[in-house]
């Protein structure tokens, strides 16, 4: 929503008719009197106060004059040149966390700055700074900083190999250090580092690093209160480094982050630590992962696990059902993009699950659920799922998934599958919290089908994405549910859409929708008279491709708009005088010719 935009509508209590076309109140920031935009301007960080002075407008200009930014405490300044970055460090009074996305200037003159800042500056807390102009020096400096609990120092052309004072270890207090994407780390820096400050970290994040730990009797530290690990990215890590790393963590660890290596878990065995508490496990990207190693790490970890990410990895979980593992609280499941699993494999990890279960991804996947009847368990919780170019999938194995599931699912993604929907009559639940449906790409949909499906739907429908089906909408009368919280809803690329149809559907939605997206379709929009809706909220009106869309159609549509009106197509507009509304609308790919014309007549009209 646009900064200075002013409301259109009055806010509906709690308790009104969800029946109402009224749309929801829109604020901006000129709503509030001026003393609470001076207050508010105070929390503002560098970029987002240099915007309000950019906006051009008084009365935000001024508020941002009168209040008291030097008492700002946590900075994020963006790119800064080193000579600014200087002159900040001298004229701020408090300094409590910085964050520097690019610093710029030479090497020599940058590290002078960041020496200037990190010695003068002793009350600082938090230091963020993206920027390969820090050296080992500058994290020398912050690591005997006595007060510095957060360091992230990302893509920093460091070592790790600095003189660490021997009484540095009861100074330190630092919790959170990140050297990612550091690719000059060494083994003998970052142990030694790690001997110096580990007794108080409690995240740790050295992904994207070319560390290759090999040896494990190399890792020699201790993290008794660590609780995030993140090795996303190390190729050069070995099963050997890894379980190594693992063994020096105490029982805390909460997280742990192992995506896109090359570990296979050999040796997982060796692992000596217990992980009680380990809750968030990231596998994904690991292709050389082992199966039977996977099961081995997960008996030692199950019992903790909430989330799990194995996607894009070659595993089948073909034999869990004869492994010991256990899964009672998890919550999270990504399977996405592994072309080796089965459906015993699936079945194996539902059967394992305590009922806890959220979020369940099984995208691009070869997996059919046949067989997923068998299952005693239902998933009353699950909220999310994605079954998304699941070209095996058949309606007996997705309506026997959604028939155990308790009526709470909010996000339902069967893109690019050959589903019809034409045994809709065997789904016993109704979906009555369903808020995202996604059948993009579904060429074998039936109207039956997809009315049938909407009728089991509550009324809770945000977002609907149809484009590239073949449906016409030629049933859509029989639909005894209305859509009045609809948000998006998208038609592109069908067809066979009616006039009829499509006006039905636009019919039942409310106020509430913001985006419709009808290109590449066939519609004249002939009979948008018929239209008894309006659409107070629509932002975005996409009509890119429609060769037959009519002048009067497109008028007869916008007539019952209202607000800034993004407008995406191409039409030459032979009378935009006929154009009749109070609000200016914004039109995108419109010729020039076209957009002078419309100008003409609309001269406070912006155009894009």
């Amino acid at each position: 929503m646009n900064v200075l935009s002013k409301p259109e509508a009055s806010e509906k209590s709690s308790g009104d008719d969800t029946s109402s076309s009224s749309p929801p109140a829109r604020h901006s920031l000129l709503d509030l009197p001026n003393e609470m935009l001076e207050r508010l301007f105070e929390y503002f960080g560098f970029e987002s106060m240099k915007l309000m002075r950019d906006l051009q407008n008084r009365r935000l200009y001024a508020a941002t004059q009168t209040c008291k930014t030097s008492h700002f405490k946590h900075w994020s300044l963006g790119r800064i040149p080193a000579e600014k970055l200087k002159l900040f460090v001298e004229q701020v009074l408090i300094l409590k966390g910085i964050k520097i996305d690019n610093l710029l200037g030479d090497k020599s003159e940058a590290d002078r700055t960041l020496e200037t800042l990190i010695r003068e500056r002793p009350e600082l807390e938090s230091v963020e700074i993206l920027s390969s102009k820090c050296t080992d020096s500058t994290l020398q400096l912050l690591v005997q900083n006595s007060n510095i609990r957060i360091v992230r120092l990302g893509g920093a052309n460091i070592t790790g190999n600095i003189q660490i004072p021997s009484s540095l270890t009861s100074t330190s207090v630092i919790e959170v250090l990140s050297l990612s994407g550091c690719r000059n780390l060494s083994i003998h820096g970052i142990v030694s580092l790690l001997n110096k400050i580990g007794e108080t970290l409690k995240v740790l994040n050295l992904s994207r690093t070319l560390l290759s730990f090999s040896d494990a009797d190399t890792l020699i530290f201790g993290l008794p209160v660590l609780e995030e690990l993140d090795l996303g990215g190390c190729r050069s890590f070995t099963d050997a480094g890894v379980i190594g790393f693992l063994n020096n963590t105490g029982s805390t660890l909460r997280k742990l982050d192992l995506n896109s290596g090359n570990i296979s878990l050999s040796g997982i065995e060796s692992l000596t630590t217990s992980l009680p508490l380990l809750e968030q496990v990231n596998l994904s990207g690991c292709k050389n992962m082992t199966e039977a190693n996977l099961l081995a790490f997960l008996g030692k970890i199950g019992g903790s696990l909430r989330i799990i990410d194995l996607s894009r990895t070659g595993v089948s979980l073909s034999d869990i059902e004869s492994s010991p593992v256990q899964l009672p609280v998890l919550e999270q499941v990504y399977l996405s993009y592994c072309h080796s699993l089965t459906n015993a494999g699936v079945i194996g990890v539902l059967k394992r699950t305590g009922g806890n279960l959220r979020i369940l991804h099984l995208n691009n996947t070869d997996v059919s659920l046949c067989g997923i009847e068998s299952l005693t368990k239902s998933f009353s919780l699950l909220e999310e799922l994605n079954l998304s170019r699941c070209k095996n999938i058949t309606e007996a194995g997705i309506f026997g998934l959604l028939n155990k599931t308790g009526g709470a699912l909010r996000i339902l993604n069967l893109n690019n599958t050959s589903i019809s929907l034409s045994d809709i009559g065997s789904m016993t639940l109704s979906l009555h919290l369903l808020a995202e449906l996604n059948l993009s790409e579904c060429k074998n949909l039936t109207e039956a089908g997809f009315t049938g499906l909407l009728n089991k739907t509550g009324g809770n429908l945000k977002i609907i994405n149809l484009s590239n089906t073949n449906v016409a909408l030629s049933e859509i009368e029989s639909l005894a549910s209305s859509f009045h919280k609809l948000q998006q809803l998208n038609l592109s690329h069908c067809k066979n859409l009616t006039e009829s149809g499509t006006i039905g559907f636009l019919n039942k939605t409310g106020g509430a929708l913001r985006i419709l997206n009808l290109s590449n379709s066939e519609l004249a929009l002939s009979s948008a008279e018929s239209l008894t809706t309006s659409f107070p909220a629509l932002e975005k009106f996409e009509l890119t491709g429609c060769k037959n869309t009519t002048e009067a159609g497109l008028v007869a549509f916008l007539e019952r708009t209202s607000g800034k009106l993004i407008v995406q197509g191409r039409w030459q507009l032979q009378s935009p005088e006929t154009l009749h509304v109070a609000n200016q609308w914004m039109f995108l790919g419109g010729s020039k010719a076209v957009e002078e014309n419309i100008k003409s007549v609309f001269p406070n009209l912006r155009v894009w």
